[in-house]
């Protein structure tokens, strides 16, 4: 079983992530999936961006939520969605993102409904 390679929140996944989407159309990587998740025993936001590299195969790239996160959109539209719930989920601020109305819980949500 092979492994994934991880990076450490410190280099930056989010710059890491837009730049191997910007790659020559011949290694321009493939963003597969874009998460949030609480780690740590504080808590906070942590963002993961997999990624297909071609000839690299998958990485994932992590973020560690401690400032507002730069919007992948423009090198990729399907990220929009993701960021999107990102900043609804977790409230992380992402730049550039021109559409962060609700996505899960829109305006029409029944606001007792279990919550």
């Amino acid at each position: 079983m092979s492994t994934i390679p991880q990076q450490s929140p410190k280099l930056g996944g989010a710059i890491e992530a837009a730049r191997l989407l910007q790659h020559s159309q011949t290694r321009r990587g493939r963003l597969v999936c874009l998460f949030g998740s609480l780690d740590g025993r504080e808590s906070k936001p942590v963002v993961r961006y997999i990624i297909d590299v071609p000839g690299e195969g998958y990485r994932v790239l992590t973020e560690a939520e401690d400032a507002p996160l730069p919007s992948l959109t423009a090198e990729t539209p399907a990220a929009a969605w993701y960021e999107r719930e990102l900043h609804e989920q977790y409230g992380i601020e992402v730049v550039g993102h021109t559409d962060l109305r609700p996505l899960l819980l829109h305006e029409n949500w029944p606001h007792d409904c279990g919550r």
